[in-house]
């Protein structure tokens, strides 16, 4: 998730361009006006088919950076076919039971084109790009592309559509990052039929390992939960201070822990905490889910299950069990546009780096925080924390000595 922009079913893809011949340019236009940094020049009450009525701010410069962030449009329901005619709404498709998102920066998409010519039942895709052009070849008649301004990372590209299409949200979506390998090696097999049938019906993990700059090493993930035969891992954190407990009981903010390679959850922590002014830190996390209206952790230390970087299968079911209003408003919070990220805005400083405005428009730590929460959102699922105590109640230290060296 440091990455600039990556992660969503529907393939999302980044930058500022107009949409080529045979794509959505209302669509394209659209999440441009929406997204921090473009301006309207133009009438509001009109979506142009031009993306000239729109300049882009820079996010460098703090003033820029410190405006209100538009709200997200709606756009027409309909795309145009590969000839560039208008076509119906995608419901009233044969087919349009499903949508895979991509959120992308500037990531290469042959791995779409492949998976595409490998399974043929996935018919509708929608990349939403936040970056470079897209040079892949990919099937205009199965794939559509929408471009946004490059702000909140895949997070706001999931949320984006959420809110864009909650309407007509298709009975299941697949959220992928641009780059899936380096999540899930094994991507491909999780899309043959018989693999898809195994999926939990409202929510399927789909990551086997973090990316290579911040993977836990191998040995440390041995014991943890599997799924899907073995392809999927299925983490948990504890809603006490958002790190990982793994199998063994030893959280991953202990100094042993980070010893052996893990990166820990304690700056990001510390971070909320102060943004959200909450007084006592073990309630940080249930603090900031009660100030979102989403599902609360019953217990101080309860284990909730952690679908590593942001790549999973959701049902409609699942999404609309949360309004509009609640997307619309984790969008701000994320962006720091609620007040307590305007507030953390108004002493960031300008220019790019760590804790810039920049910075915090890009989800700063509160996309990390997300990333952690999405599958506890969507399933309400916890565990008691007693399931993963260090054996007999030892110390970190003896526990840790049960994992492989």
């Amino acid at each position: 998730m440091a990455g600039p922009s990556v992660a969503c079913l529907a393939l999302l893809a980044c930058g500022v361009q107009a949409a080529p011949p045979g794509f959505d340019n209302r669509s394209a236009a659209s999440f441009h006006a929406a997204s921090f940094g473009l301006k309207r020049r133009g009438p509001a009450a009109l979506l142009p088919a031009s993306l000239e009525l729109y300049e882009v701010s820079d996010m460098s410069d703090k003033e820029a950076c410190s405006q209100v962030v538009d709200p997200v449009e709606k756009v027409e329901p309909v795309w145009s076919d590969p000839s560039g005619s208008p076509r119906a709404d995608l419901r009233a498709q044969a087919g349009y039971d499903h949508m895979l998102l991509v959120a992308r920066f500037n990531e290469r998409l042959d791995w779409l084109v492949d998976l595409l010519n490998k399974w043929n039942w996935i018919q509708n895709v929608l990349v939403i790009n936040k970056g470079t052009e897209i040079l892949a070849p990919l099937p205009r008649d199965r794939v559509r592309i929408r471009t946004a301004h490059n702000v909140g990372r895949e997070g706001e590209s999931l949320l984006h559509y959420i809110i864009q299409e909650y309407d007509r949200l298709p009975e299941r979506v697949w959220f992928l990052q641009g780059d899936p390998m380096t999540h899930q090696p094994h991507m491909s097999e999780l899309f043959d039929p018989s693999v898809v049938r195994l999926y939990d019906p409202v929510f399927q993990p789909l990551t086997l390992q973090f990316a290579e700059y911040a993977r836990i090493p191998e040995r440390l993930l041995d014991a943890e939960e599997t799924q899907l035969d073995g392809r999927v891992r299925q983490l948990y954190v504890t809603s006490s201070n958002g790190g990982i407990v793994f199998a063994n009981g030893v959280n991953e903010d202990d100094k042993l822990a980070i010893a052996h390679g893990v990166f820990g959850f304690r700056t990001i922590l510390d971070a909320m905490q102060k943004e959200h002014g909450v007084a006592v830190r073990n309630e940080t996390i249930r603090s900031i889910c009660q100030y979102l209206n989403m599902s609360v952790p019953d217990q101080v230390d309860s284990l909730i299950p952690y679908t590593m970087s942001a790549m999973f299968y959701v049902s409609s079911i699942a999404l609309r069990a949360y309004p509009p209003t609640f997307y619309e408003d984790l969008r701000r919070w994320l962006i720091y546009d609620d007040p307590s990220g305007r507030l953390a805005l108004t002493q960031a400083q300008g220019g790019s780096g760590v804790d810039t405005c920049n910075y915090l428009r890009q989800a700063g730590r509160r996309g990390y925080l997300l990333e952690r929460l999405w599958q506890f959102m969507f399933t309400g699922a916890q565990r008691s924390s007693m399931l993963r105590q260090p054996p007999h109640n030892i110390g970190a230290a003896e526990a840790l000595s049960v994992w492989p060296v």
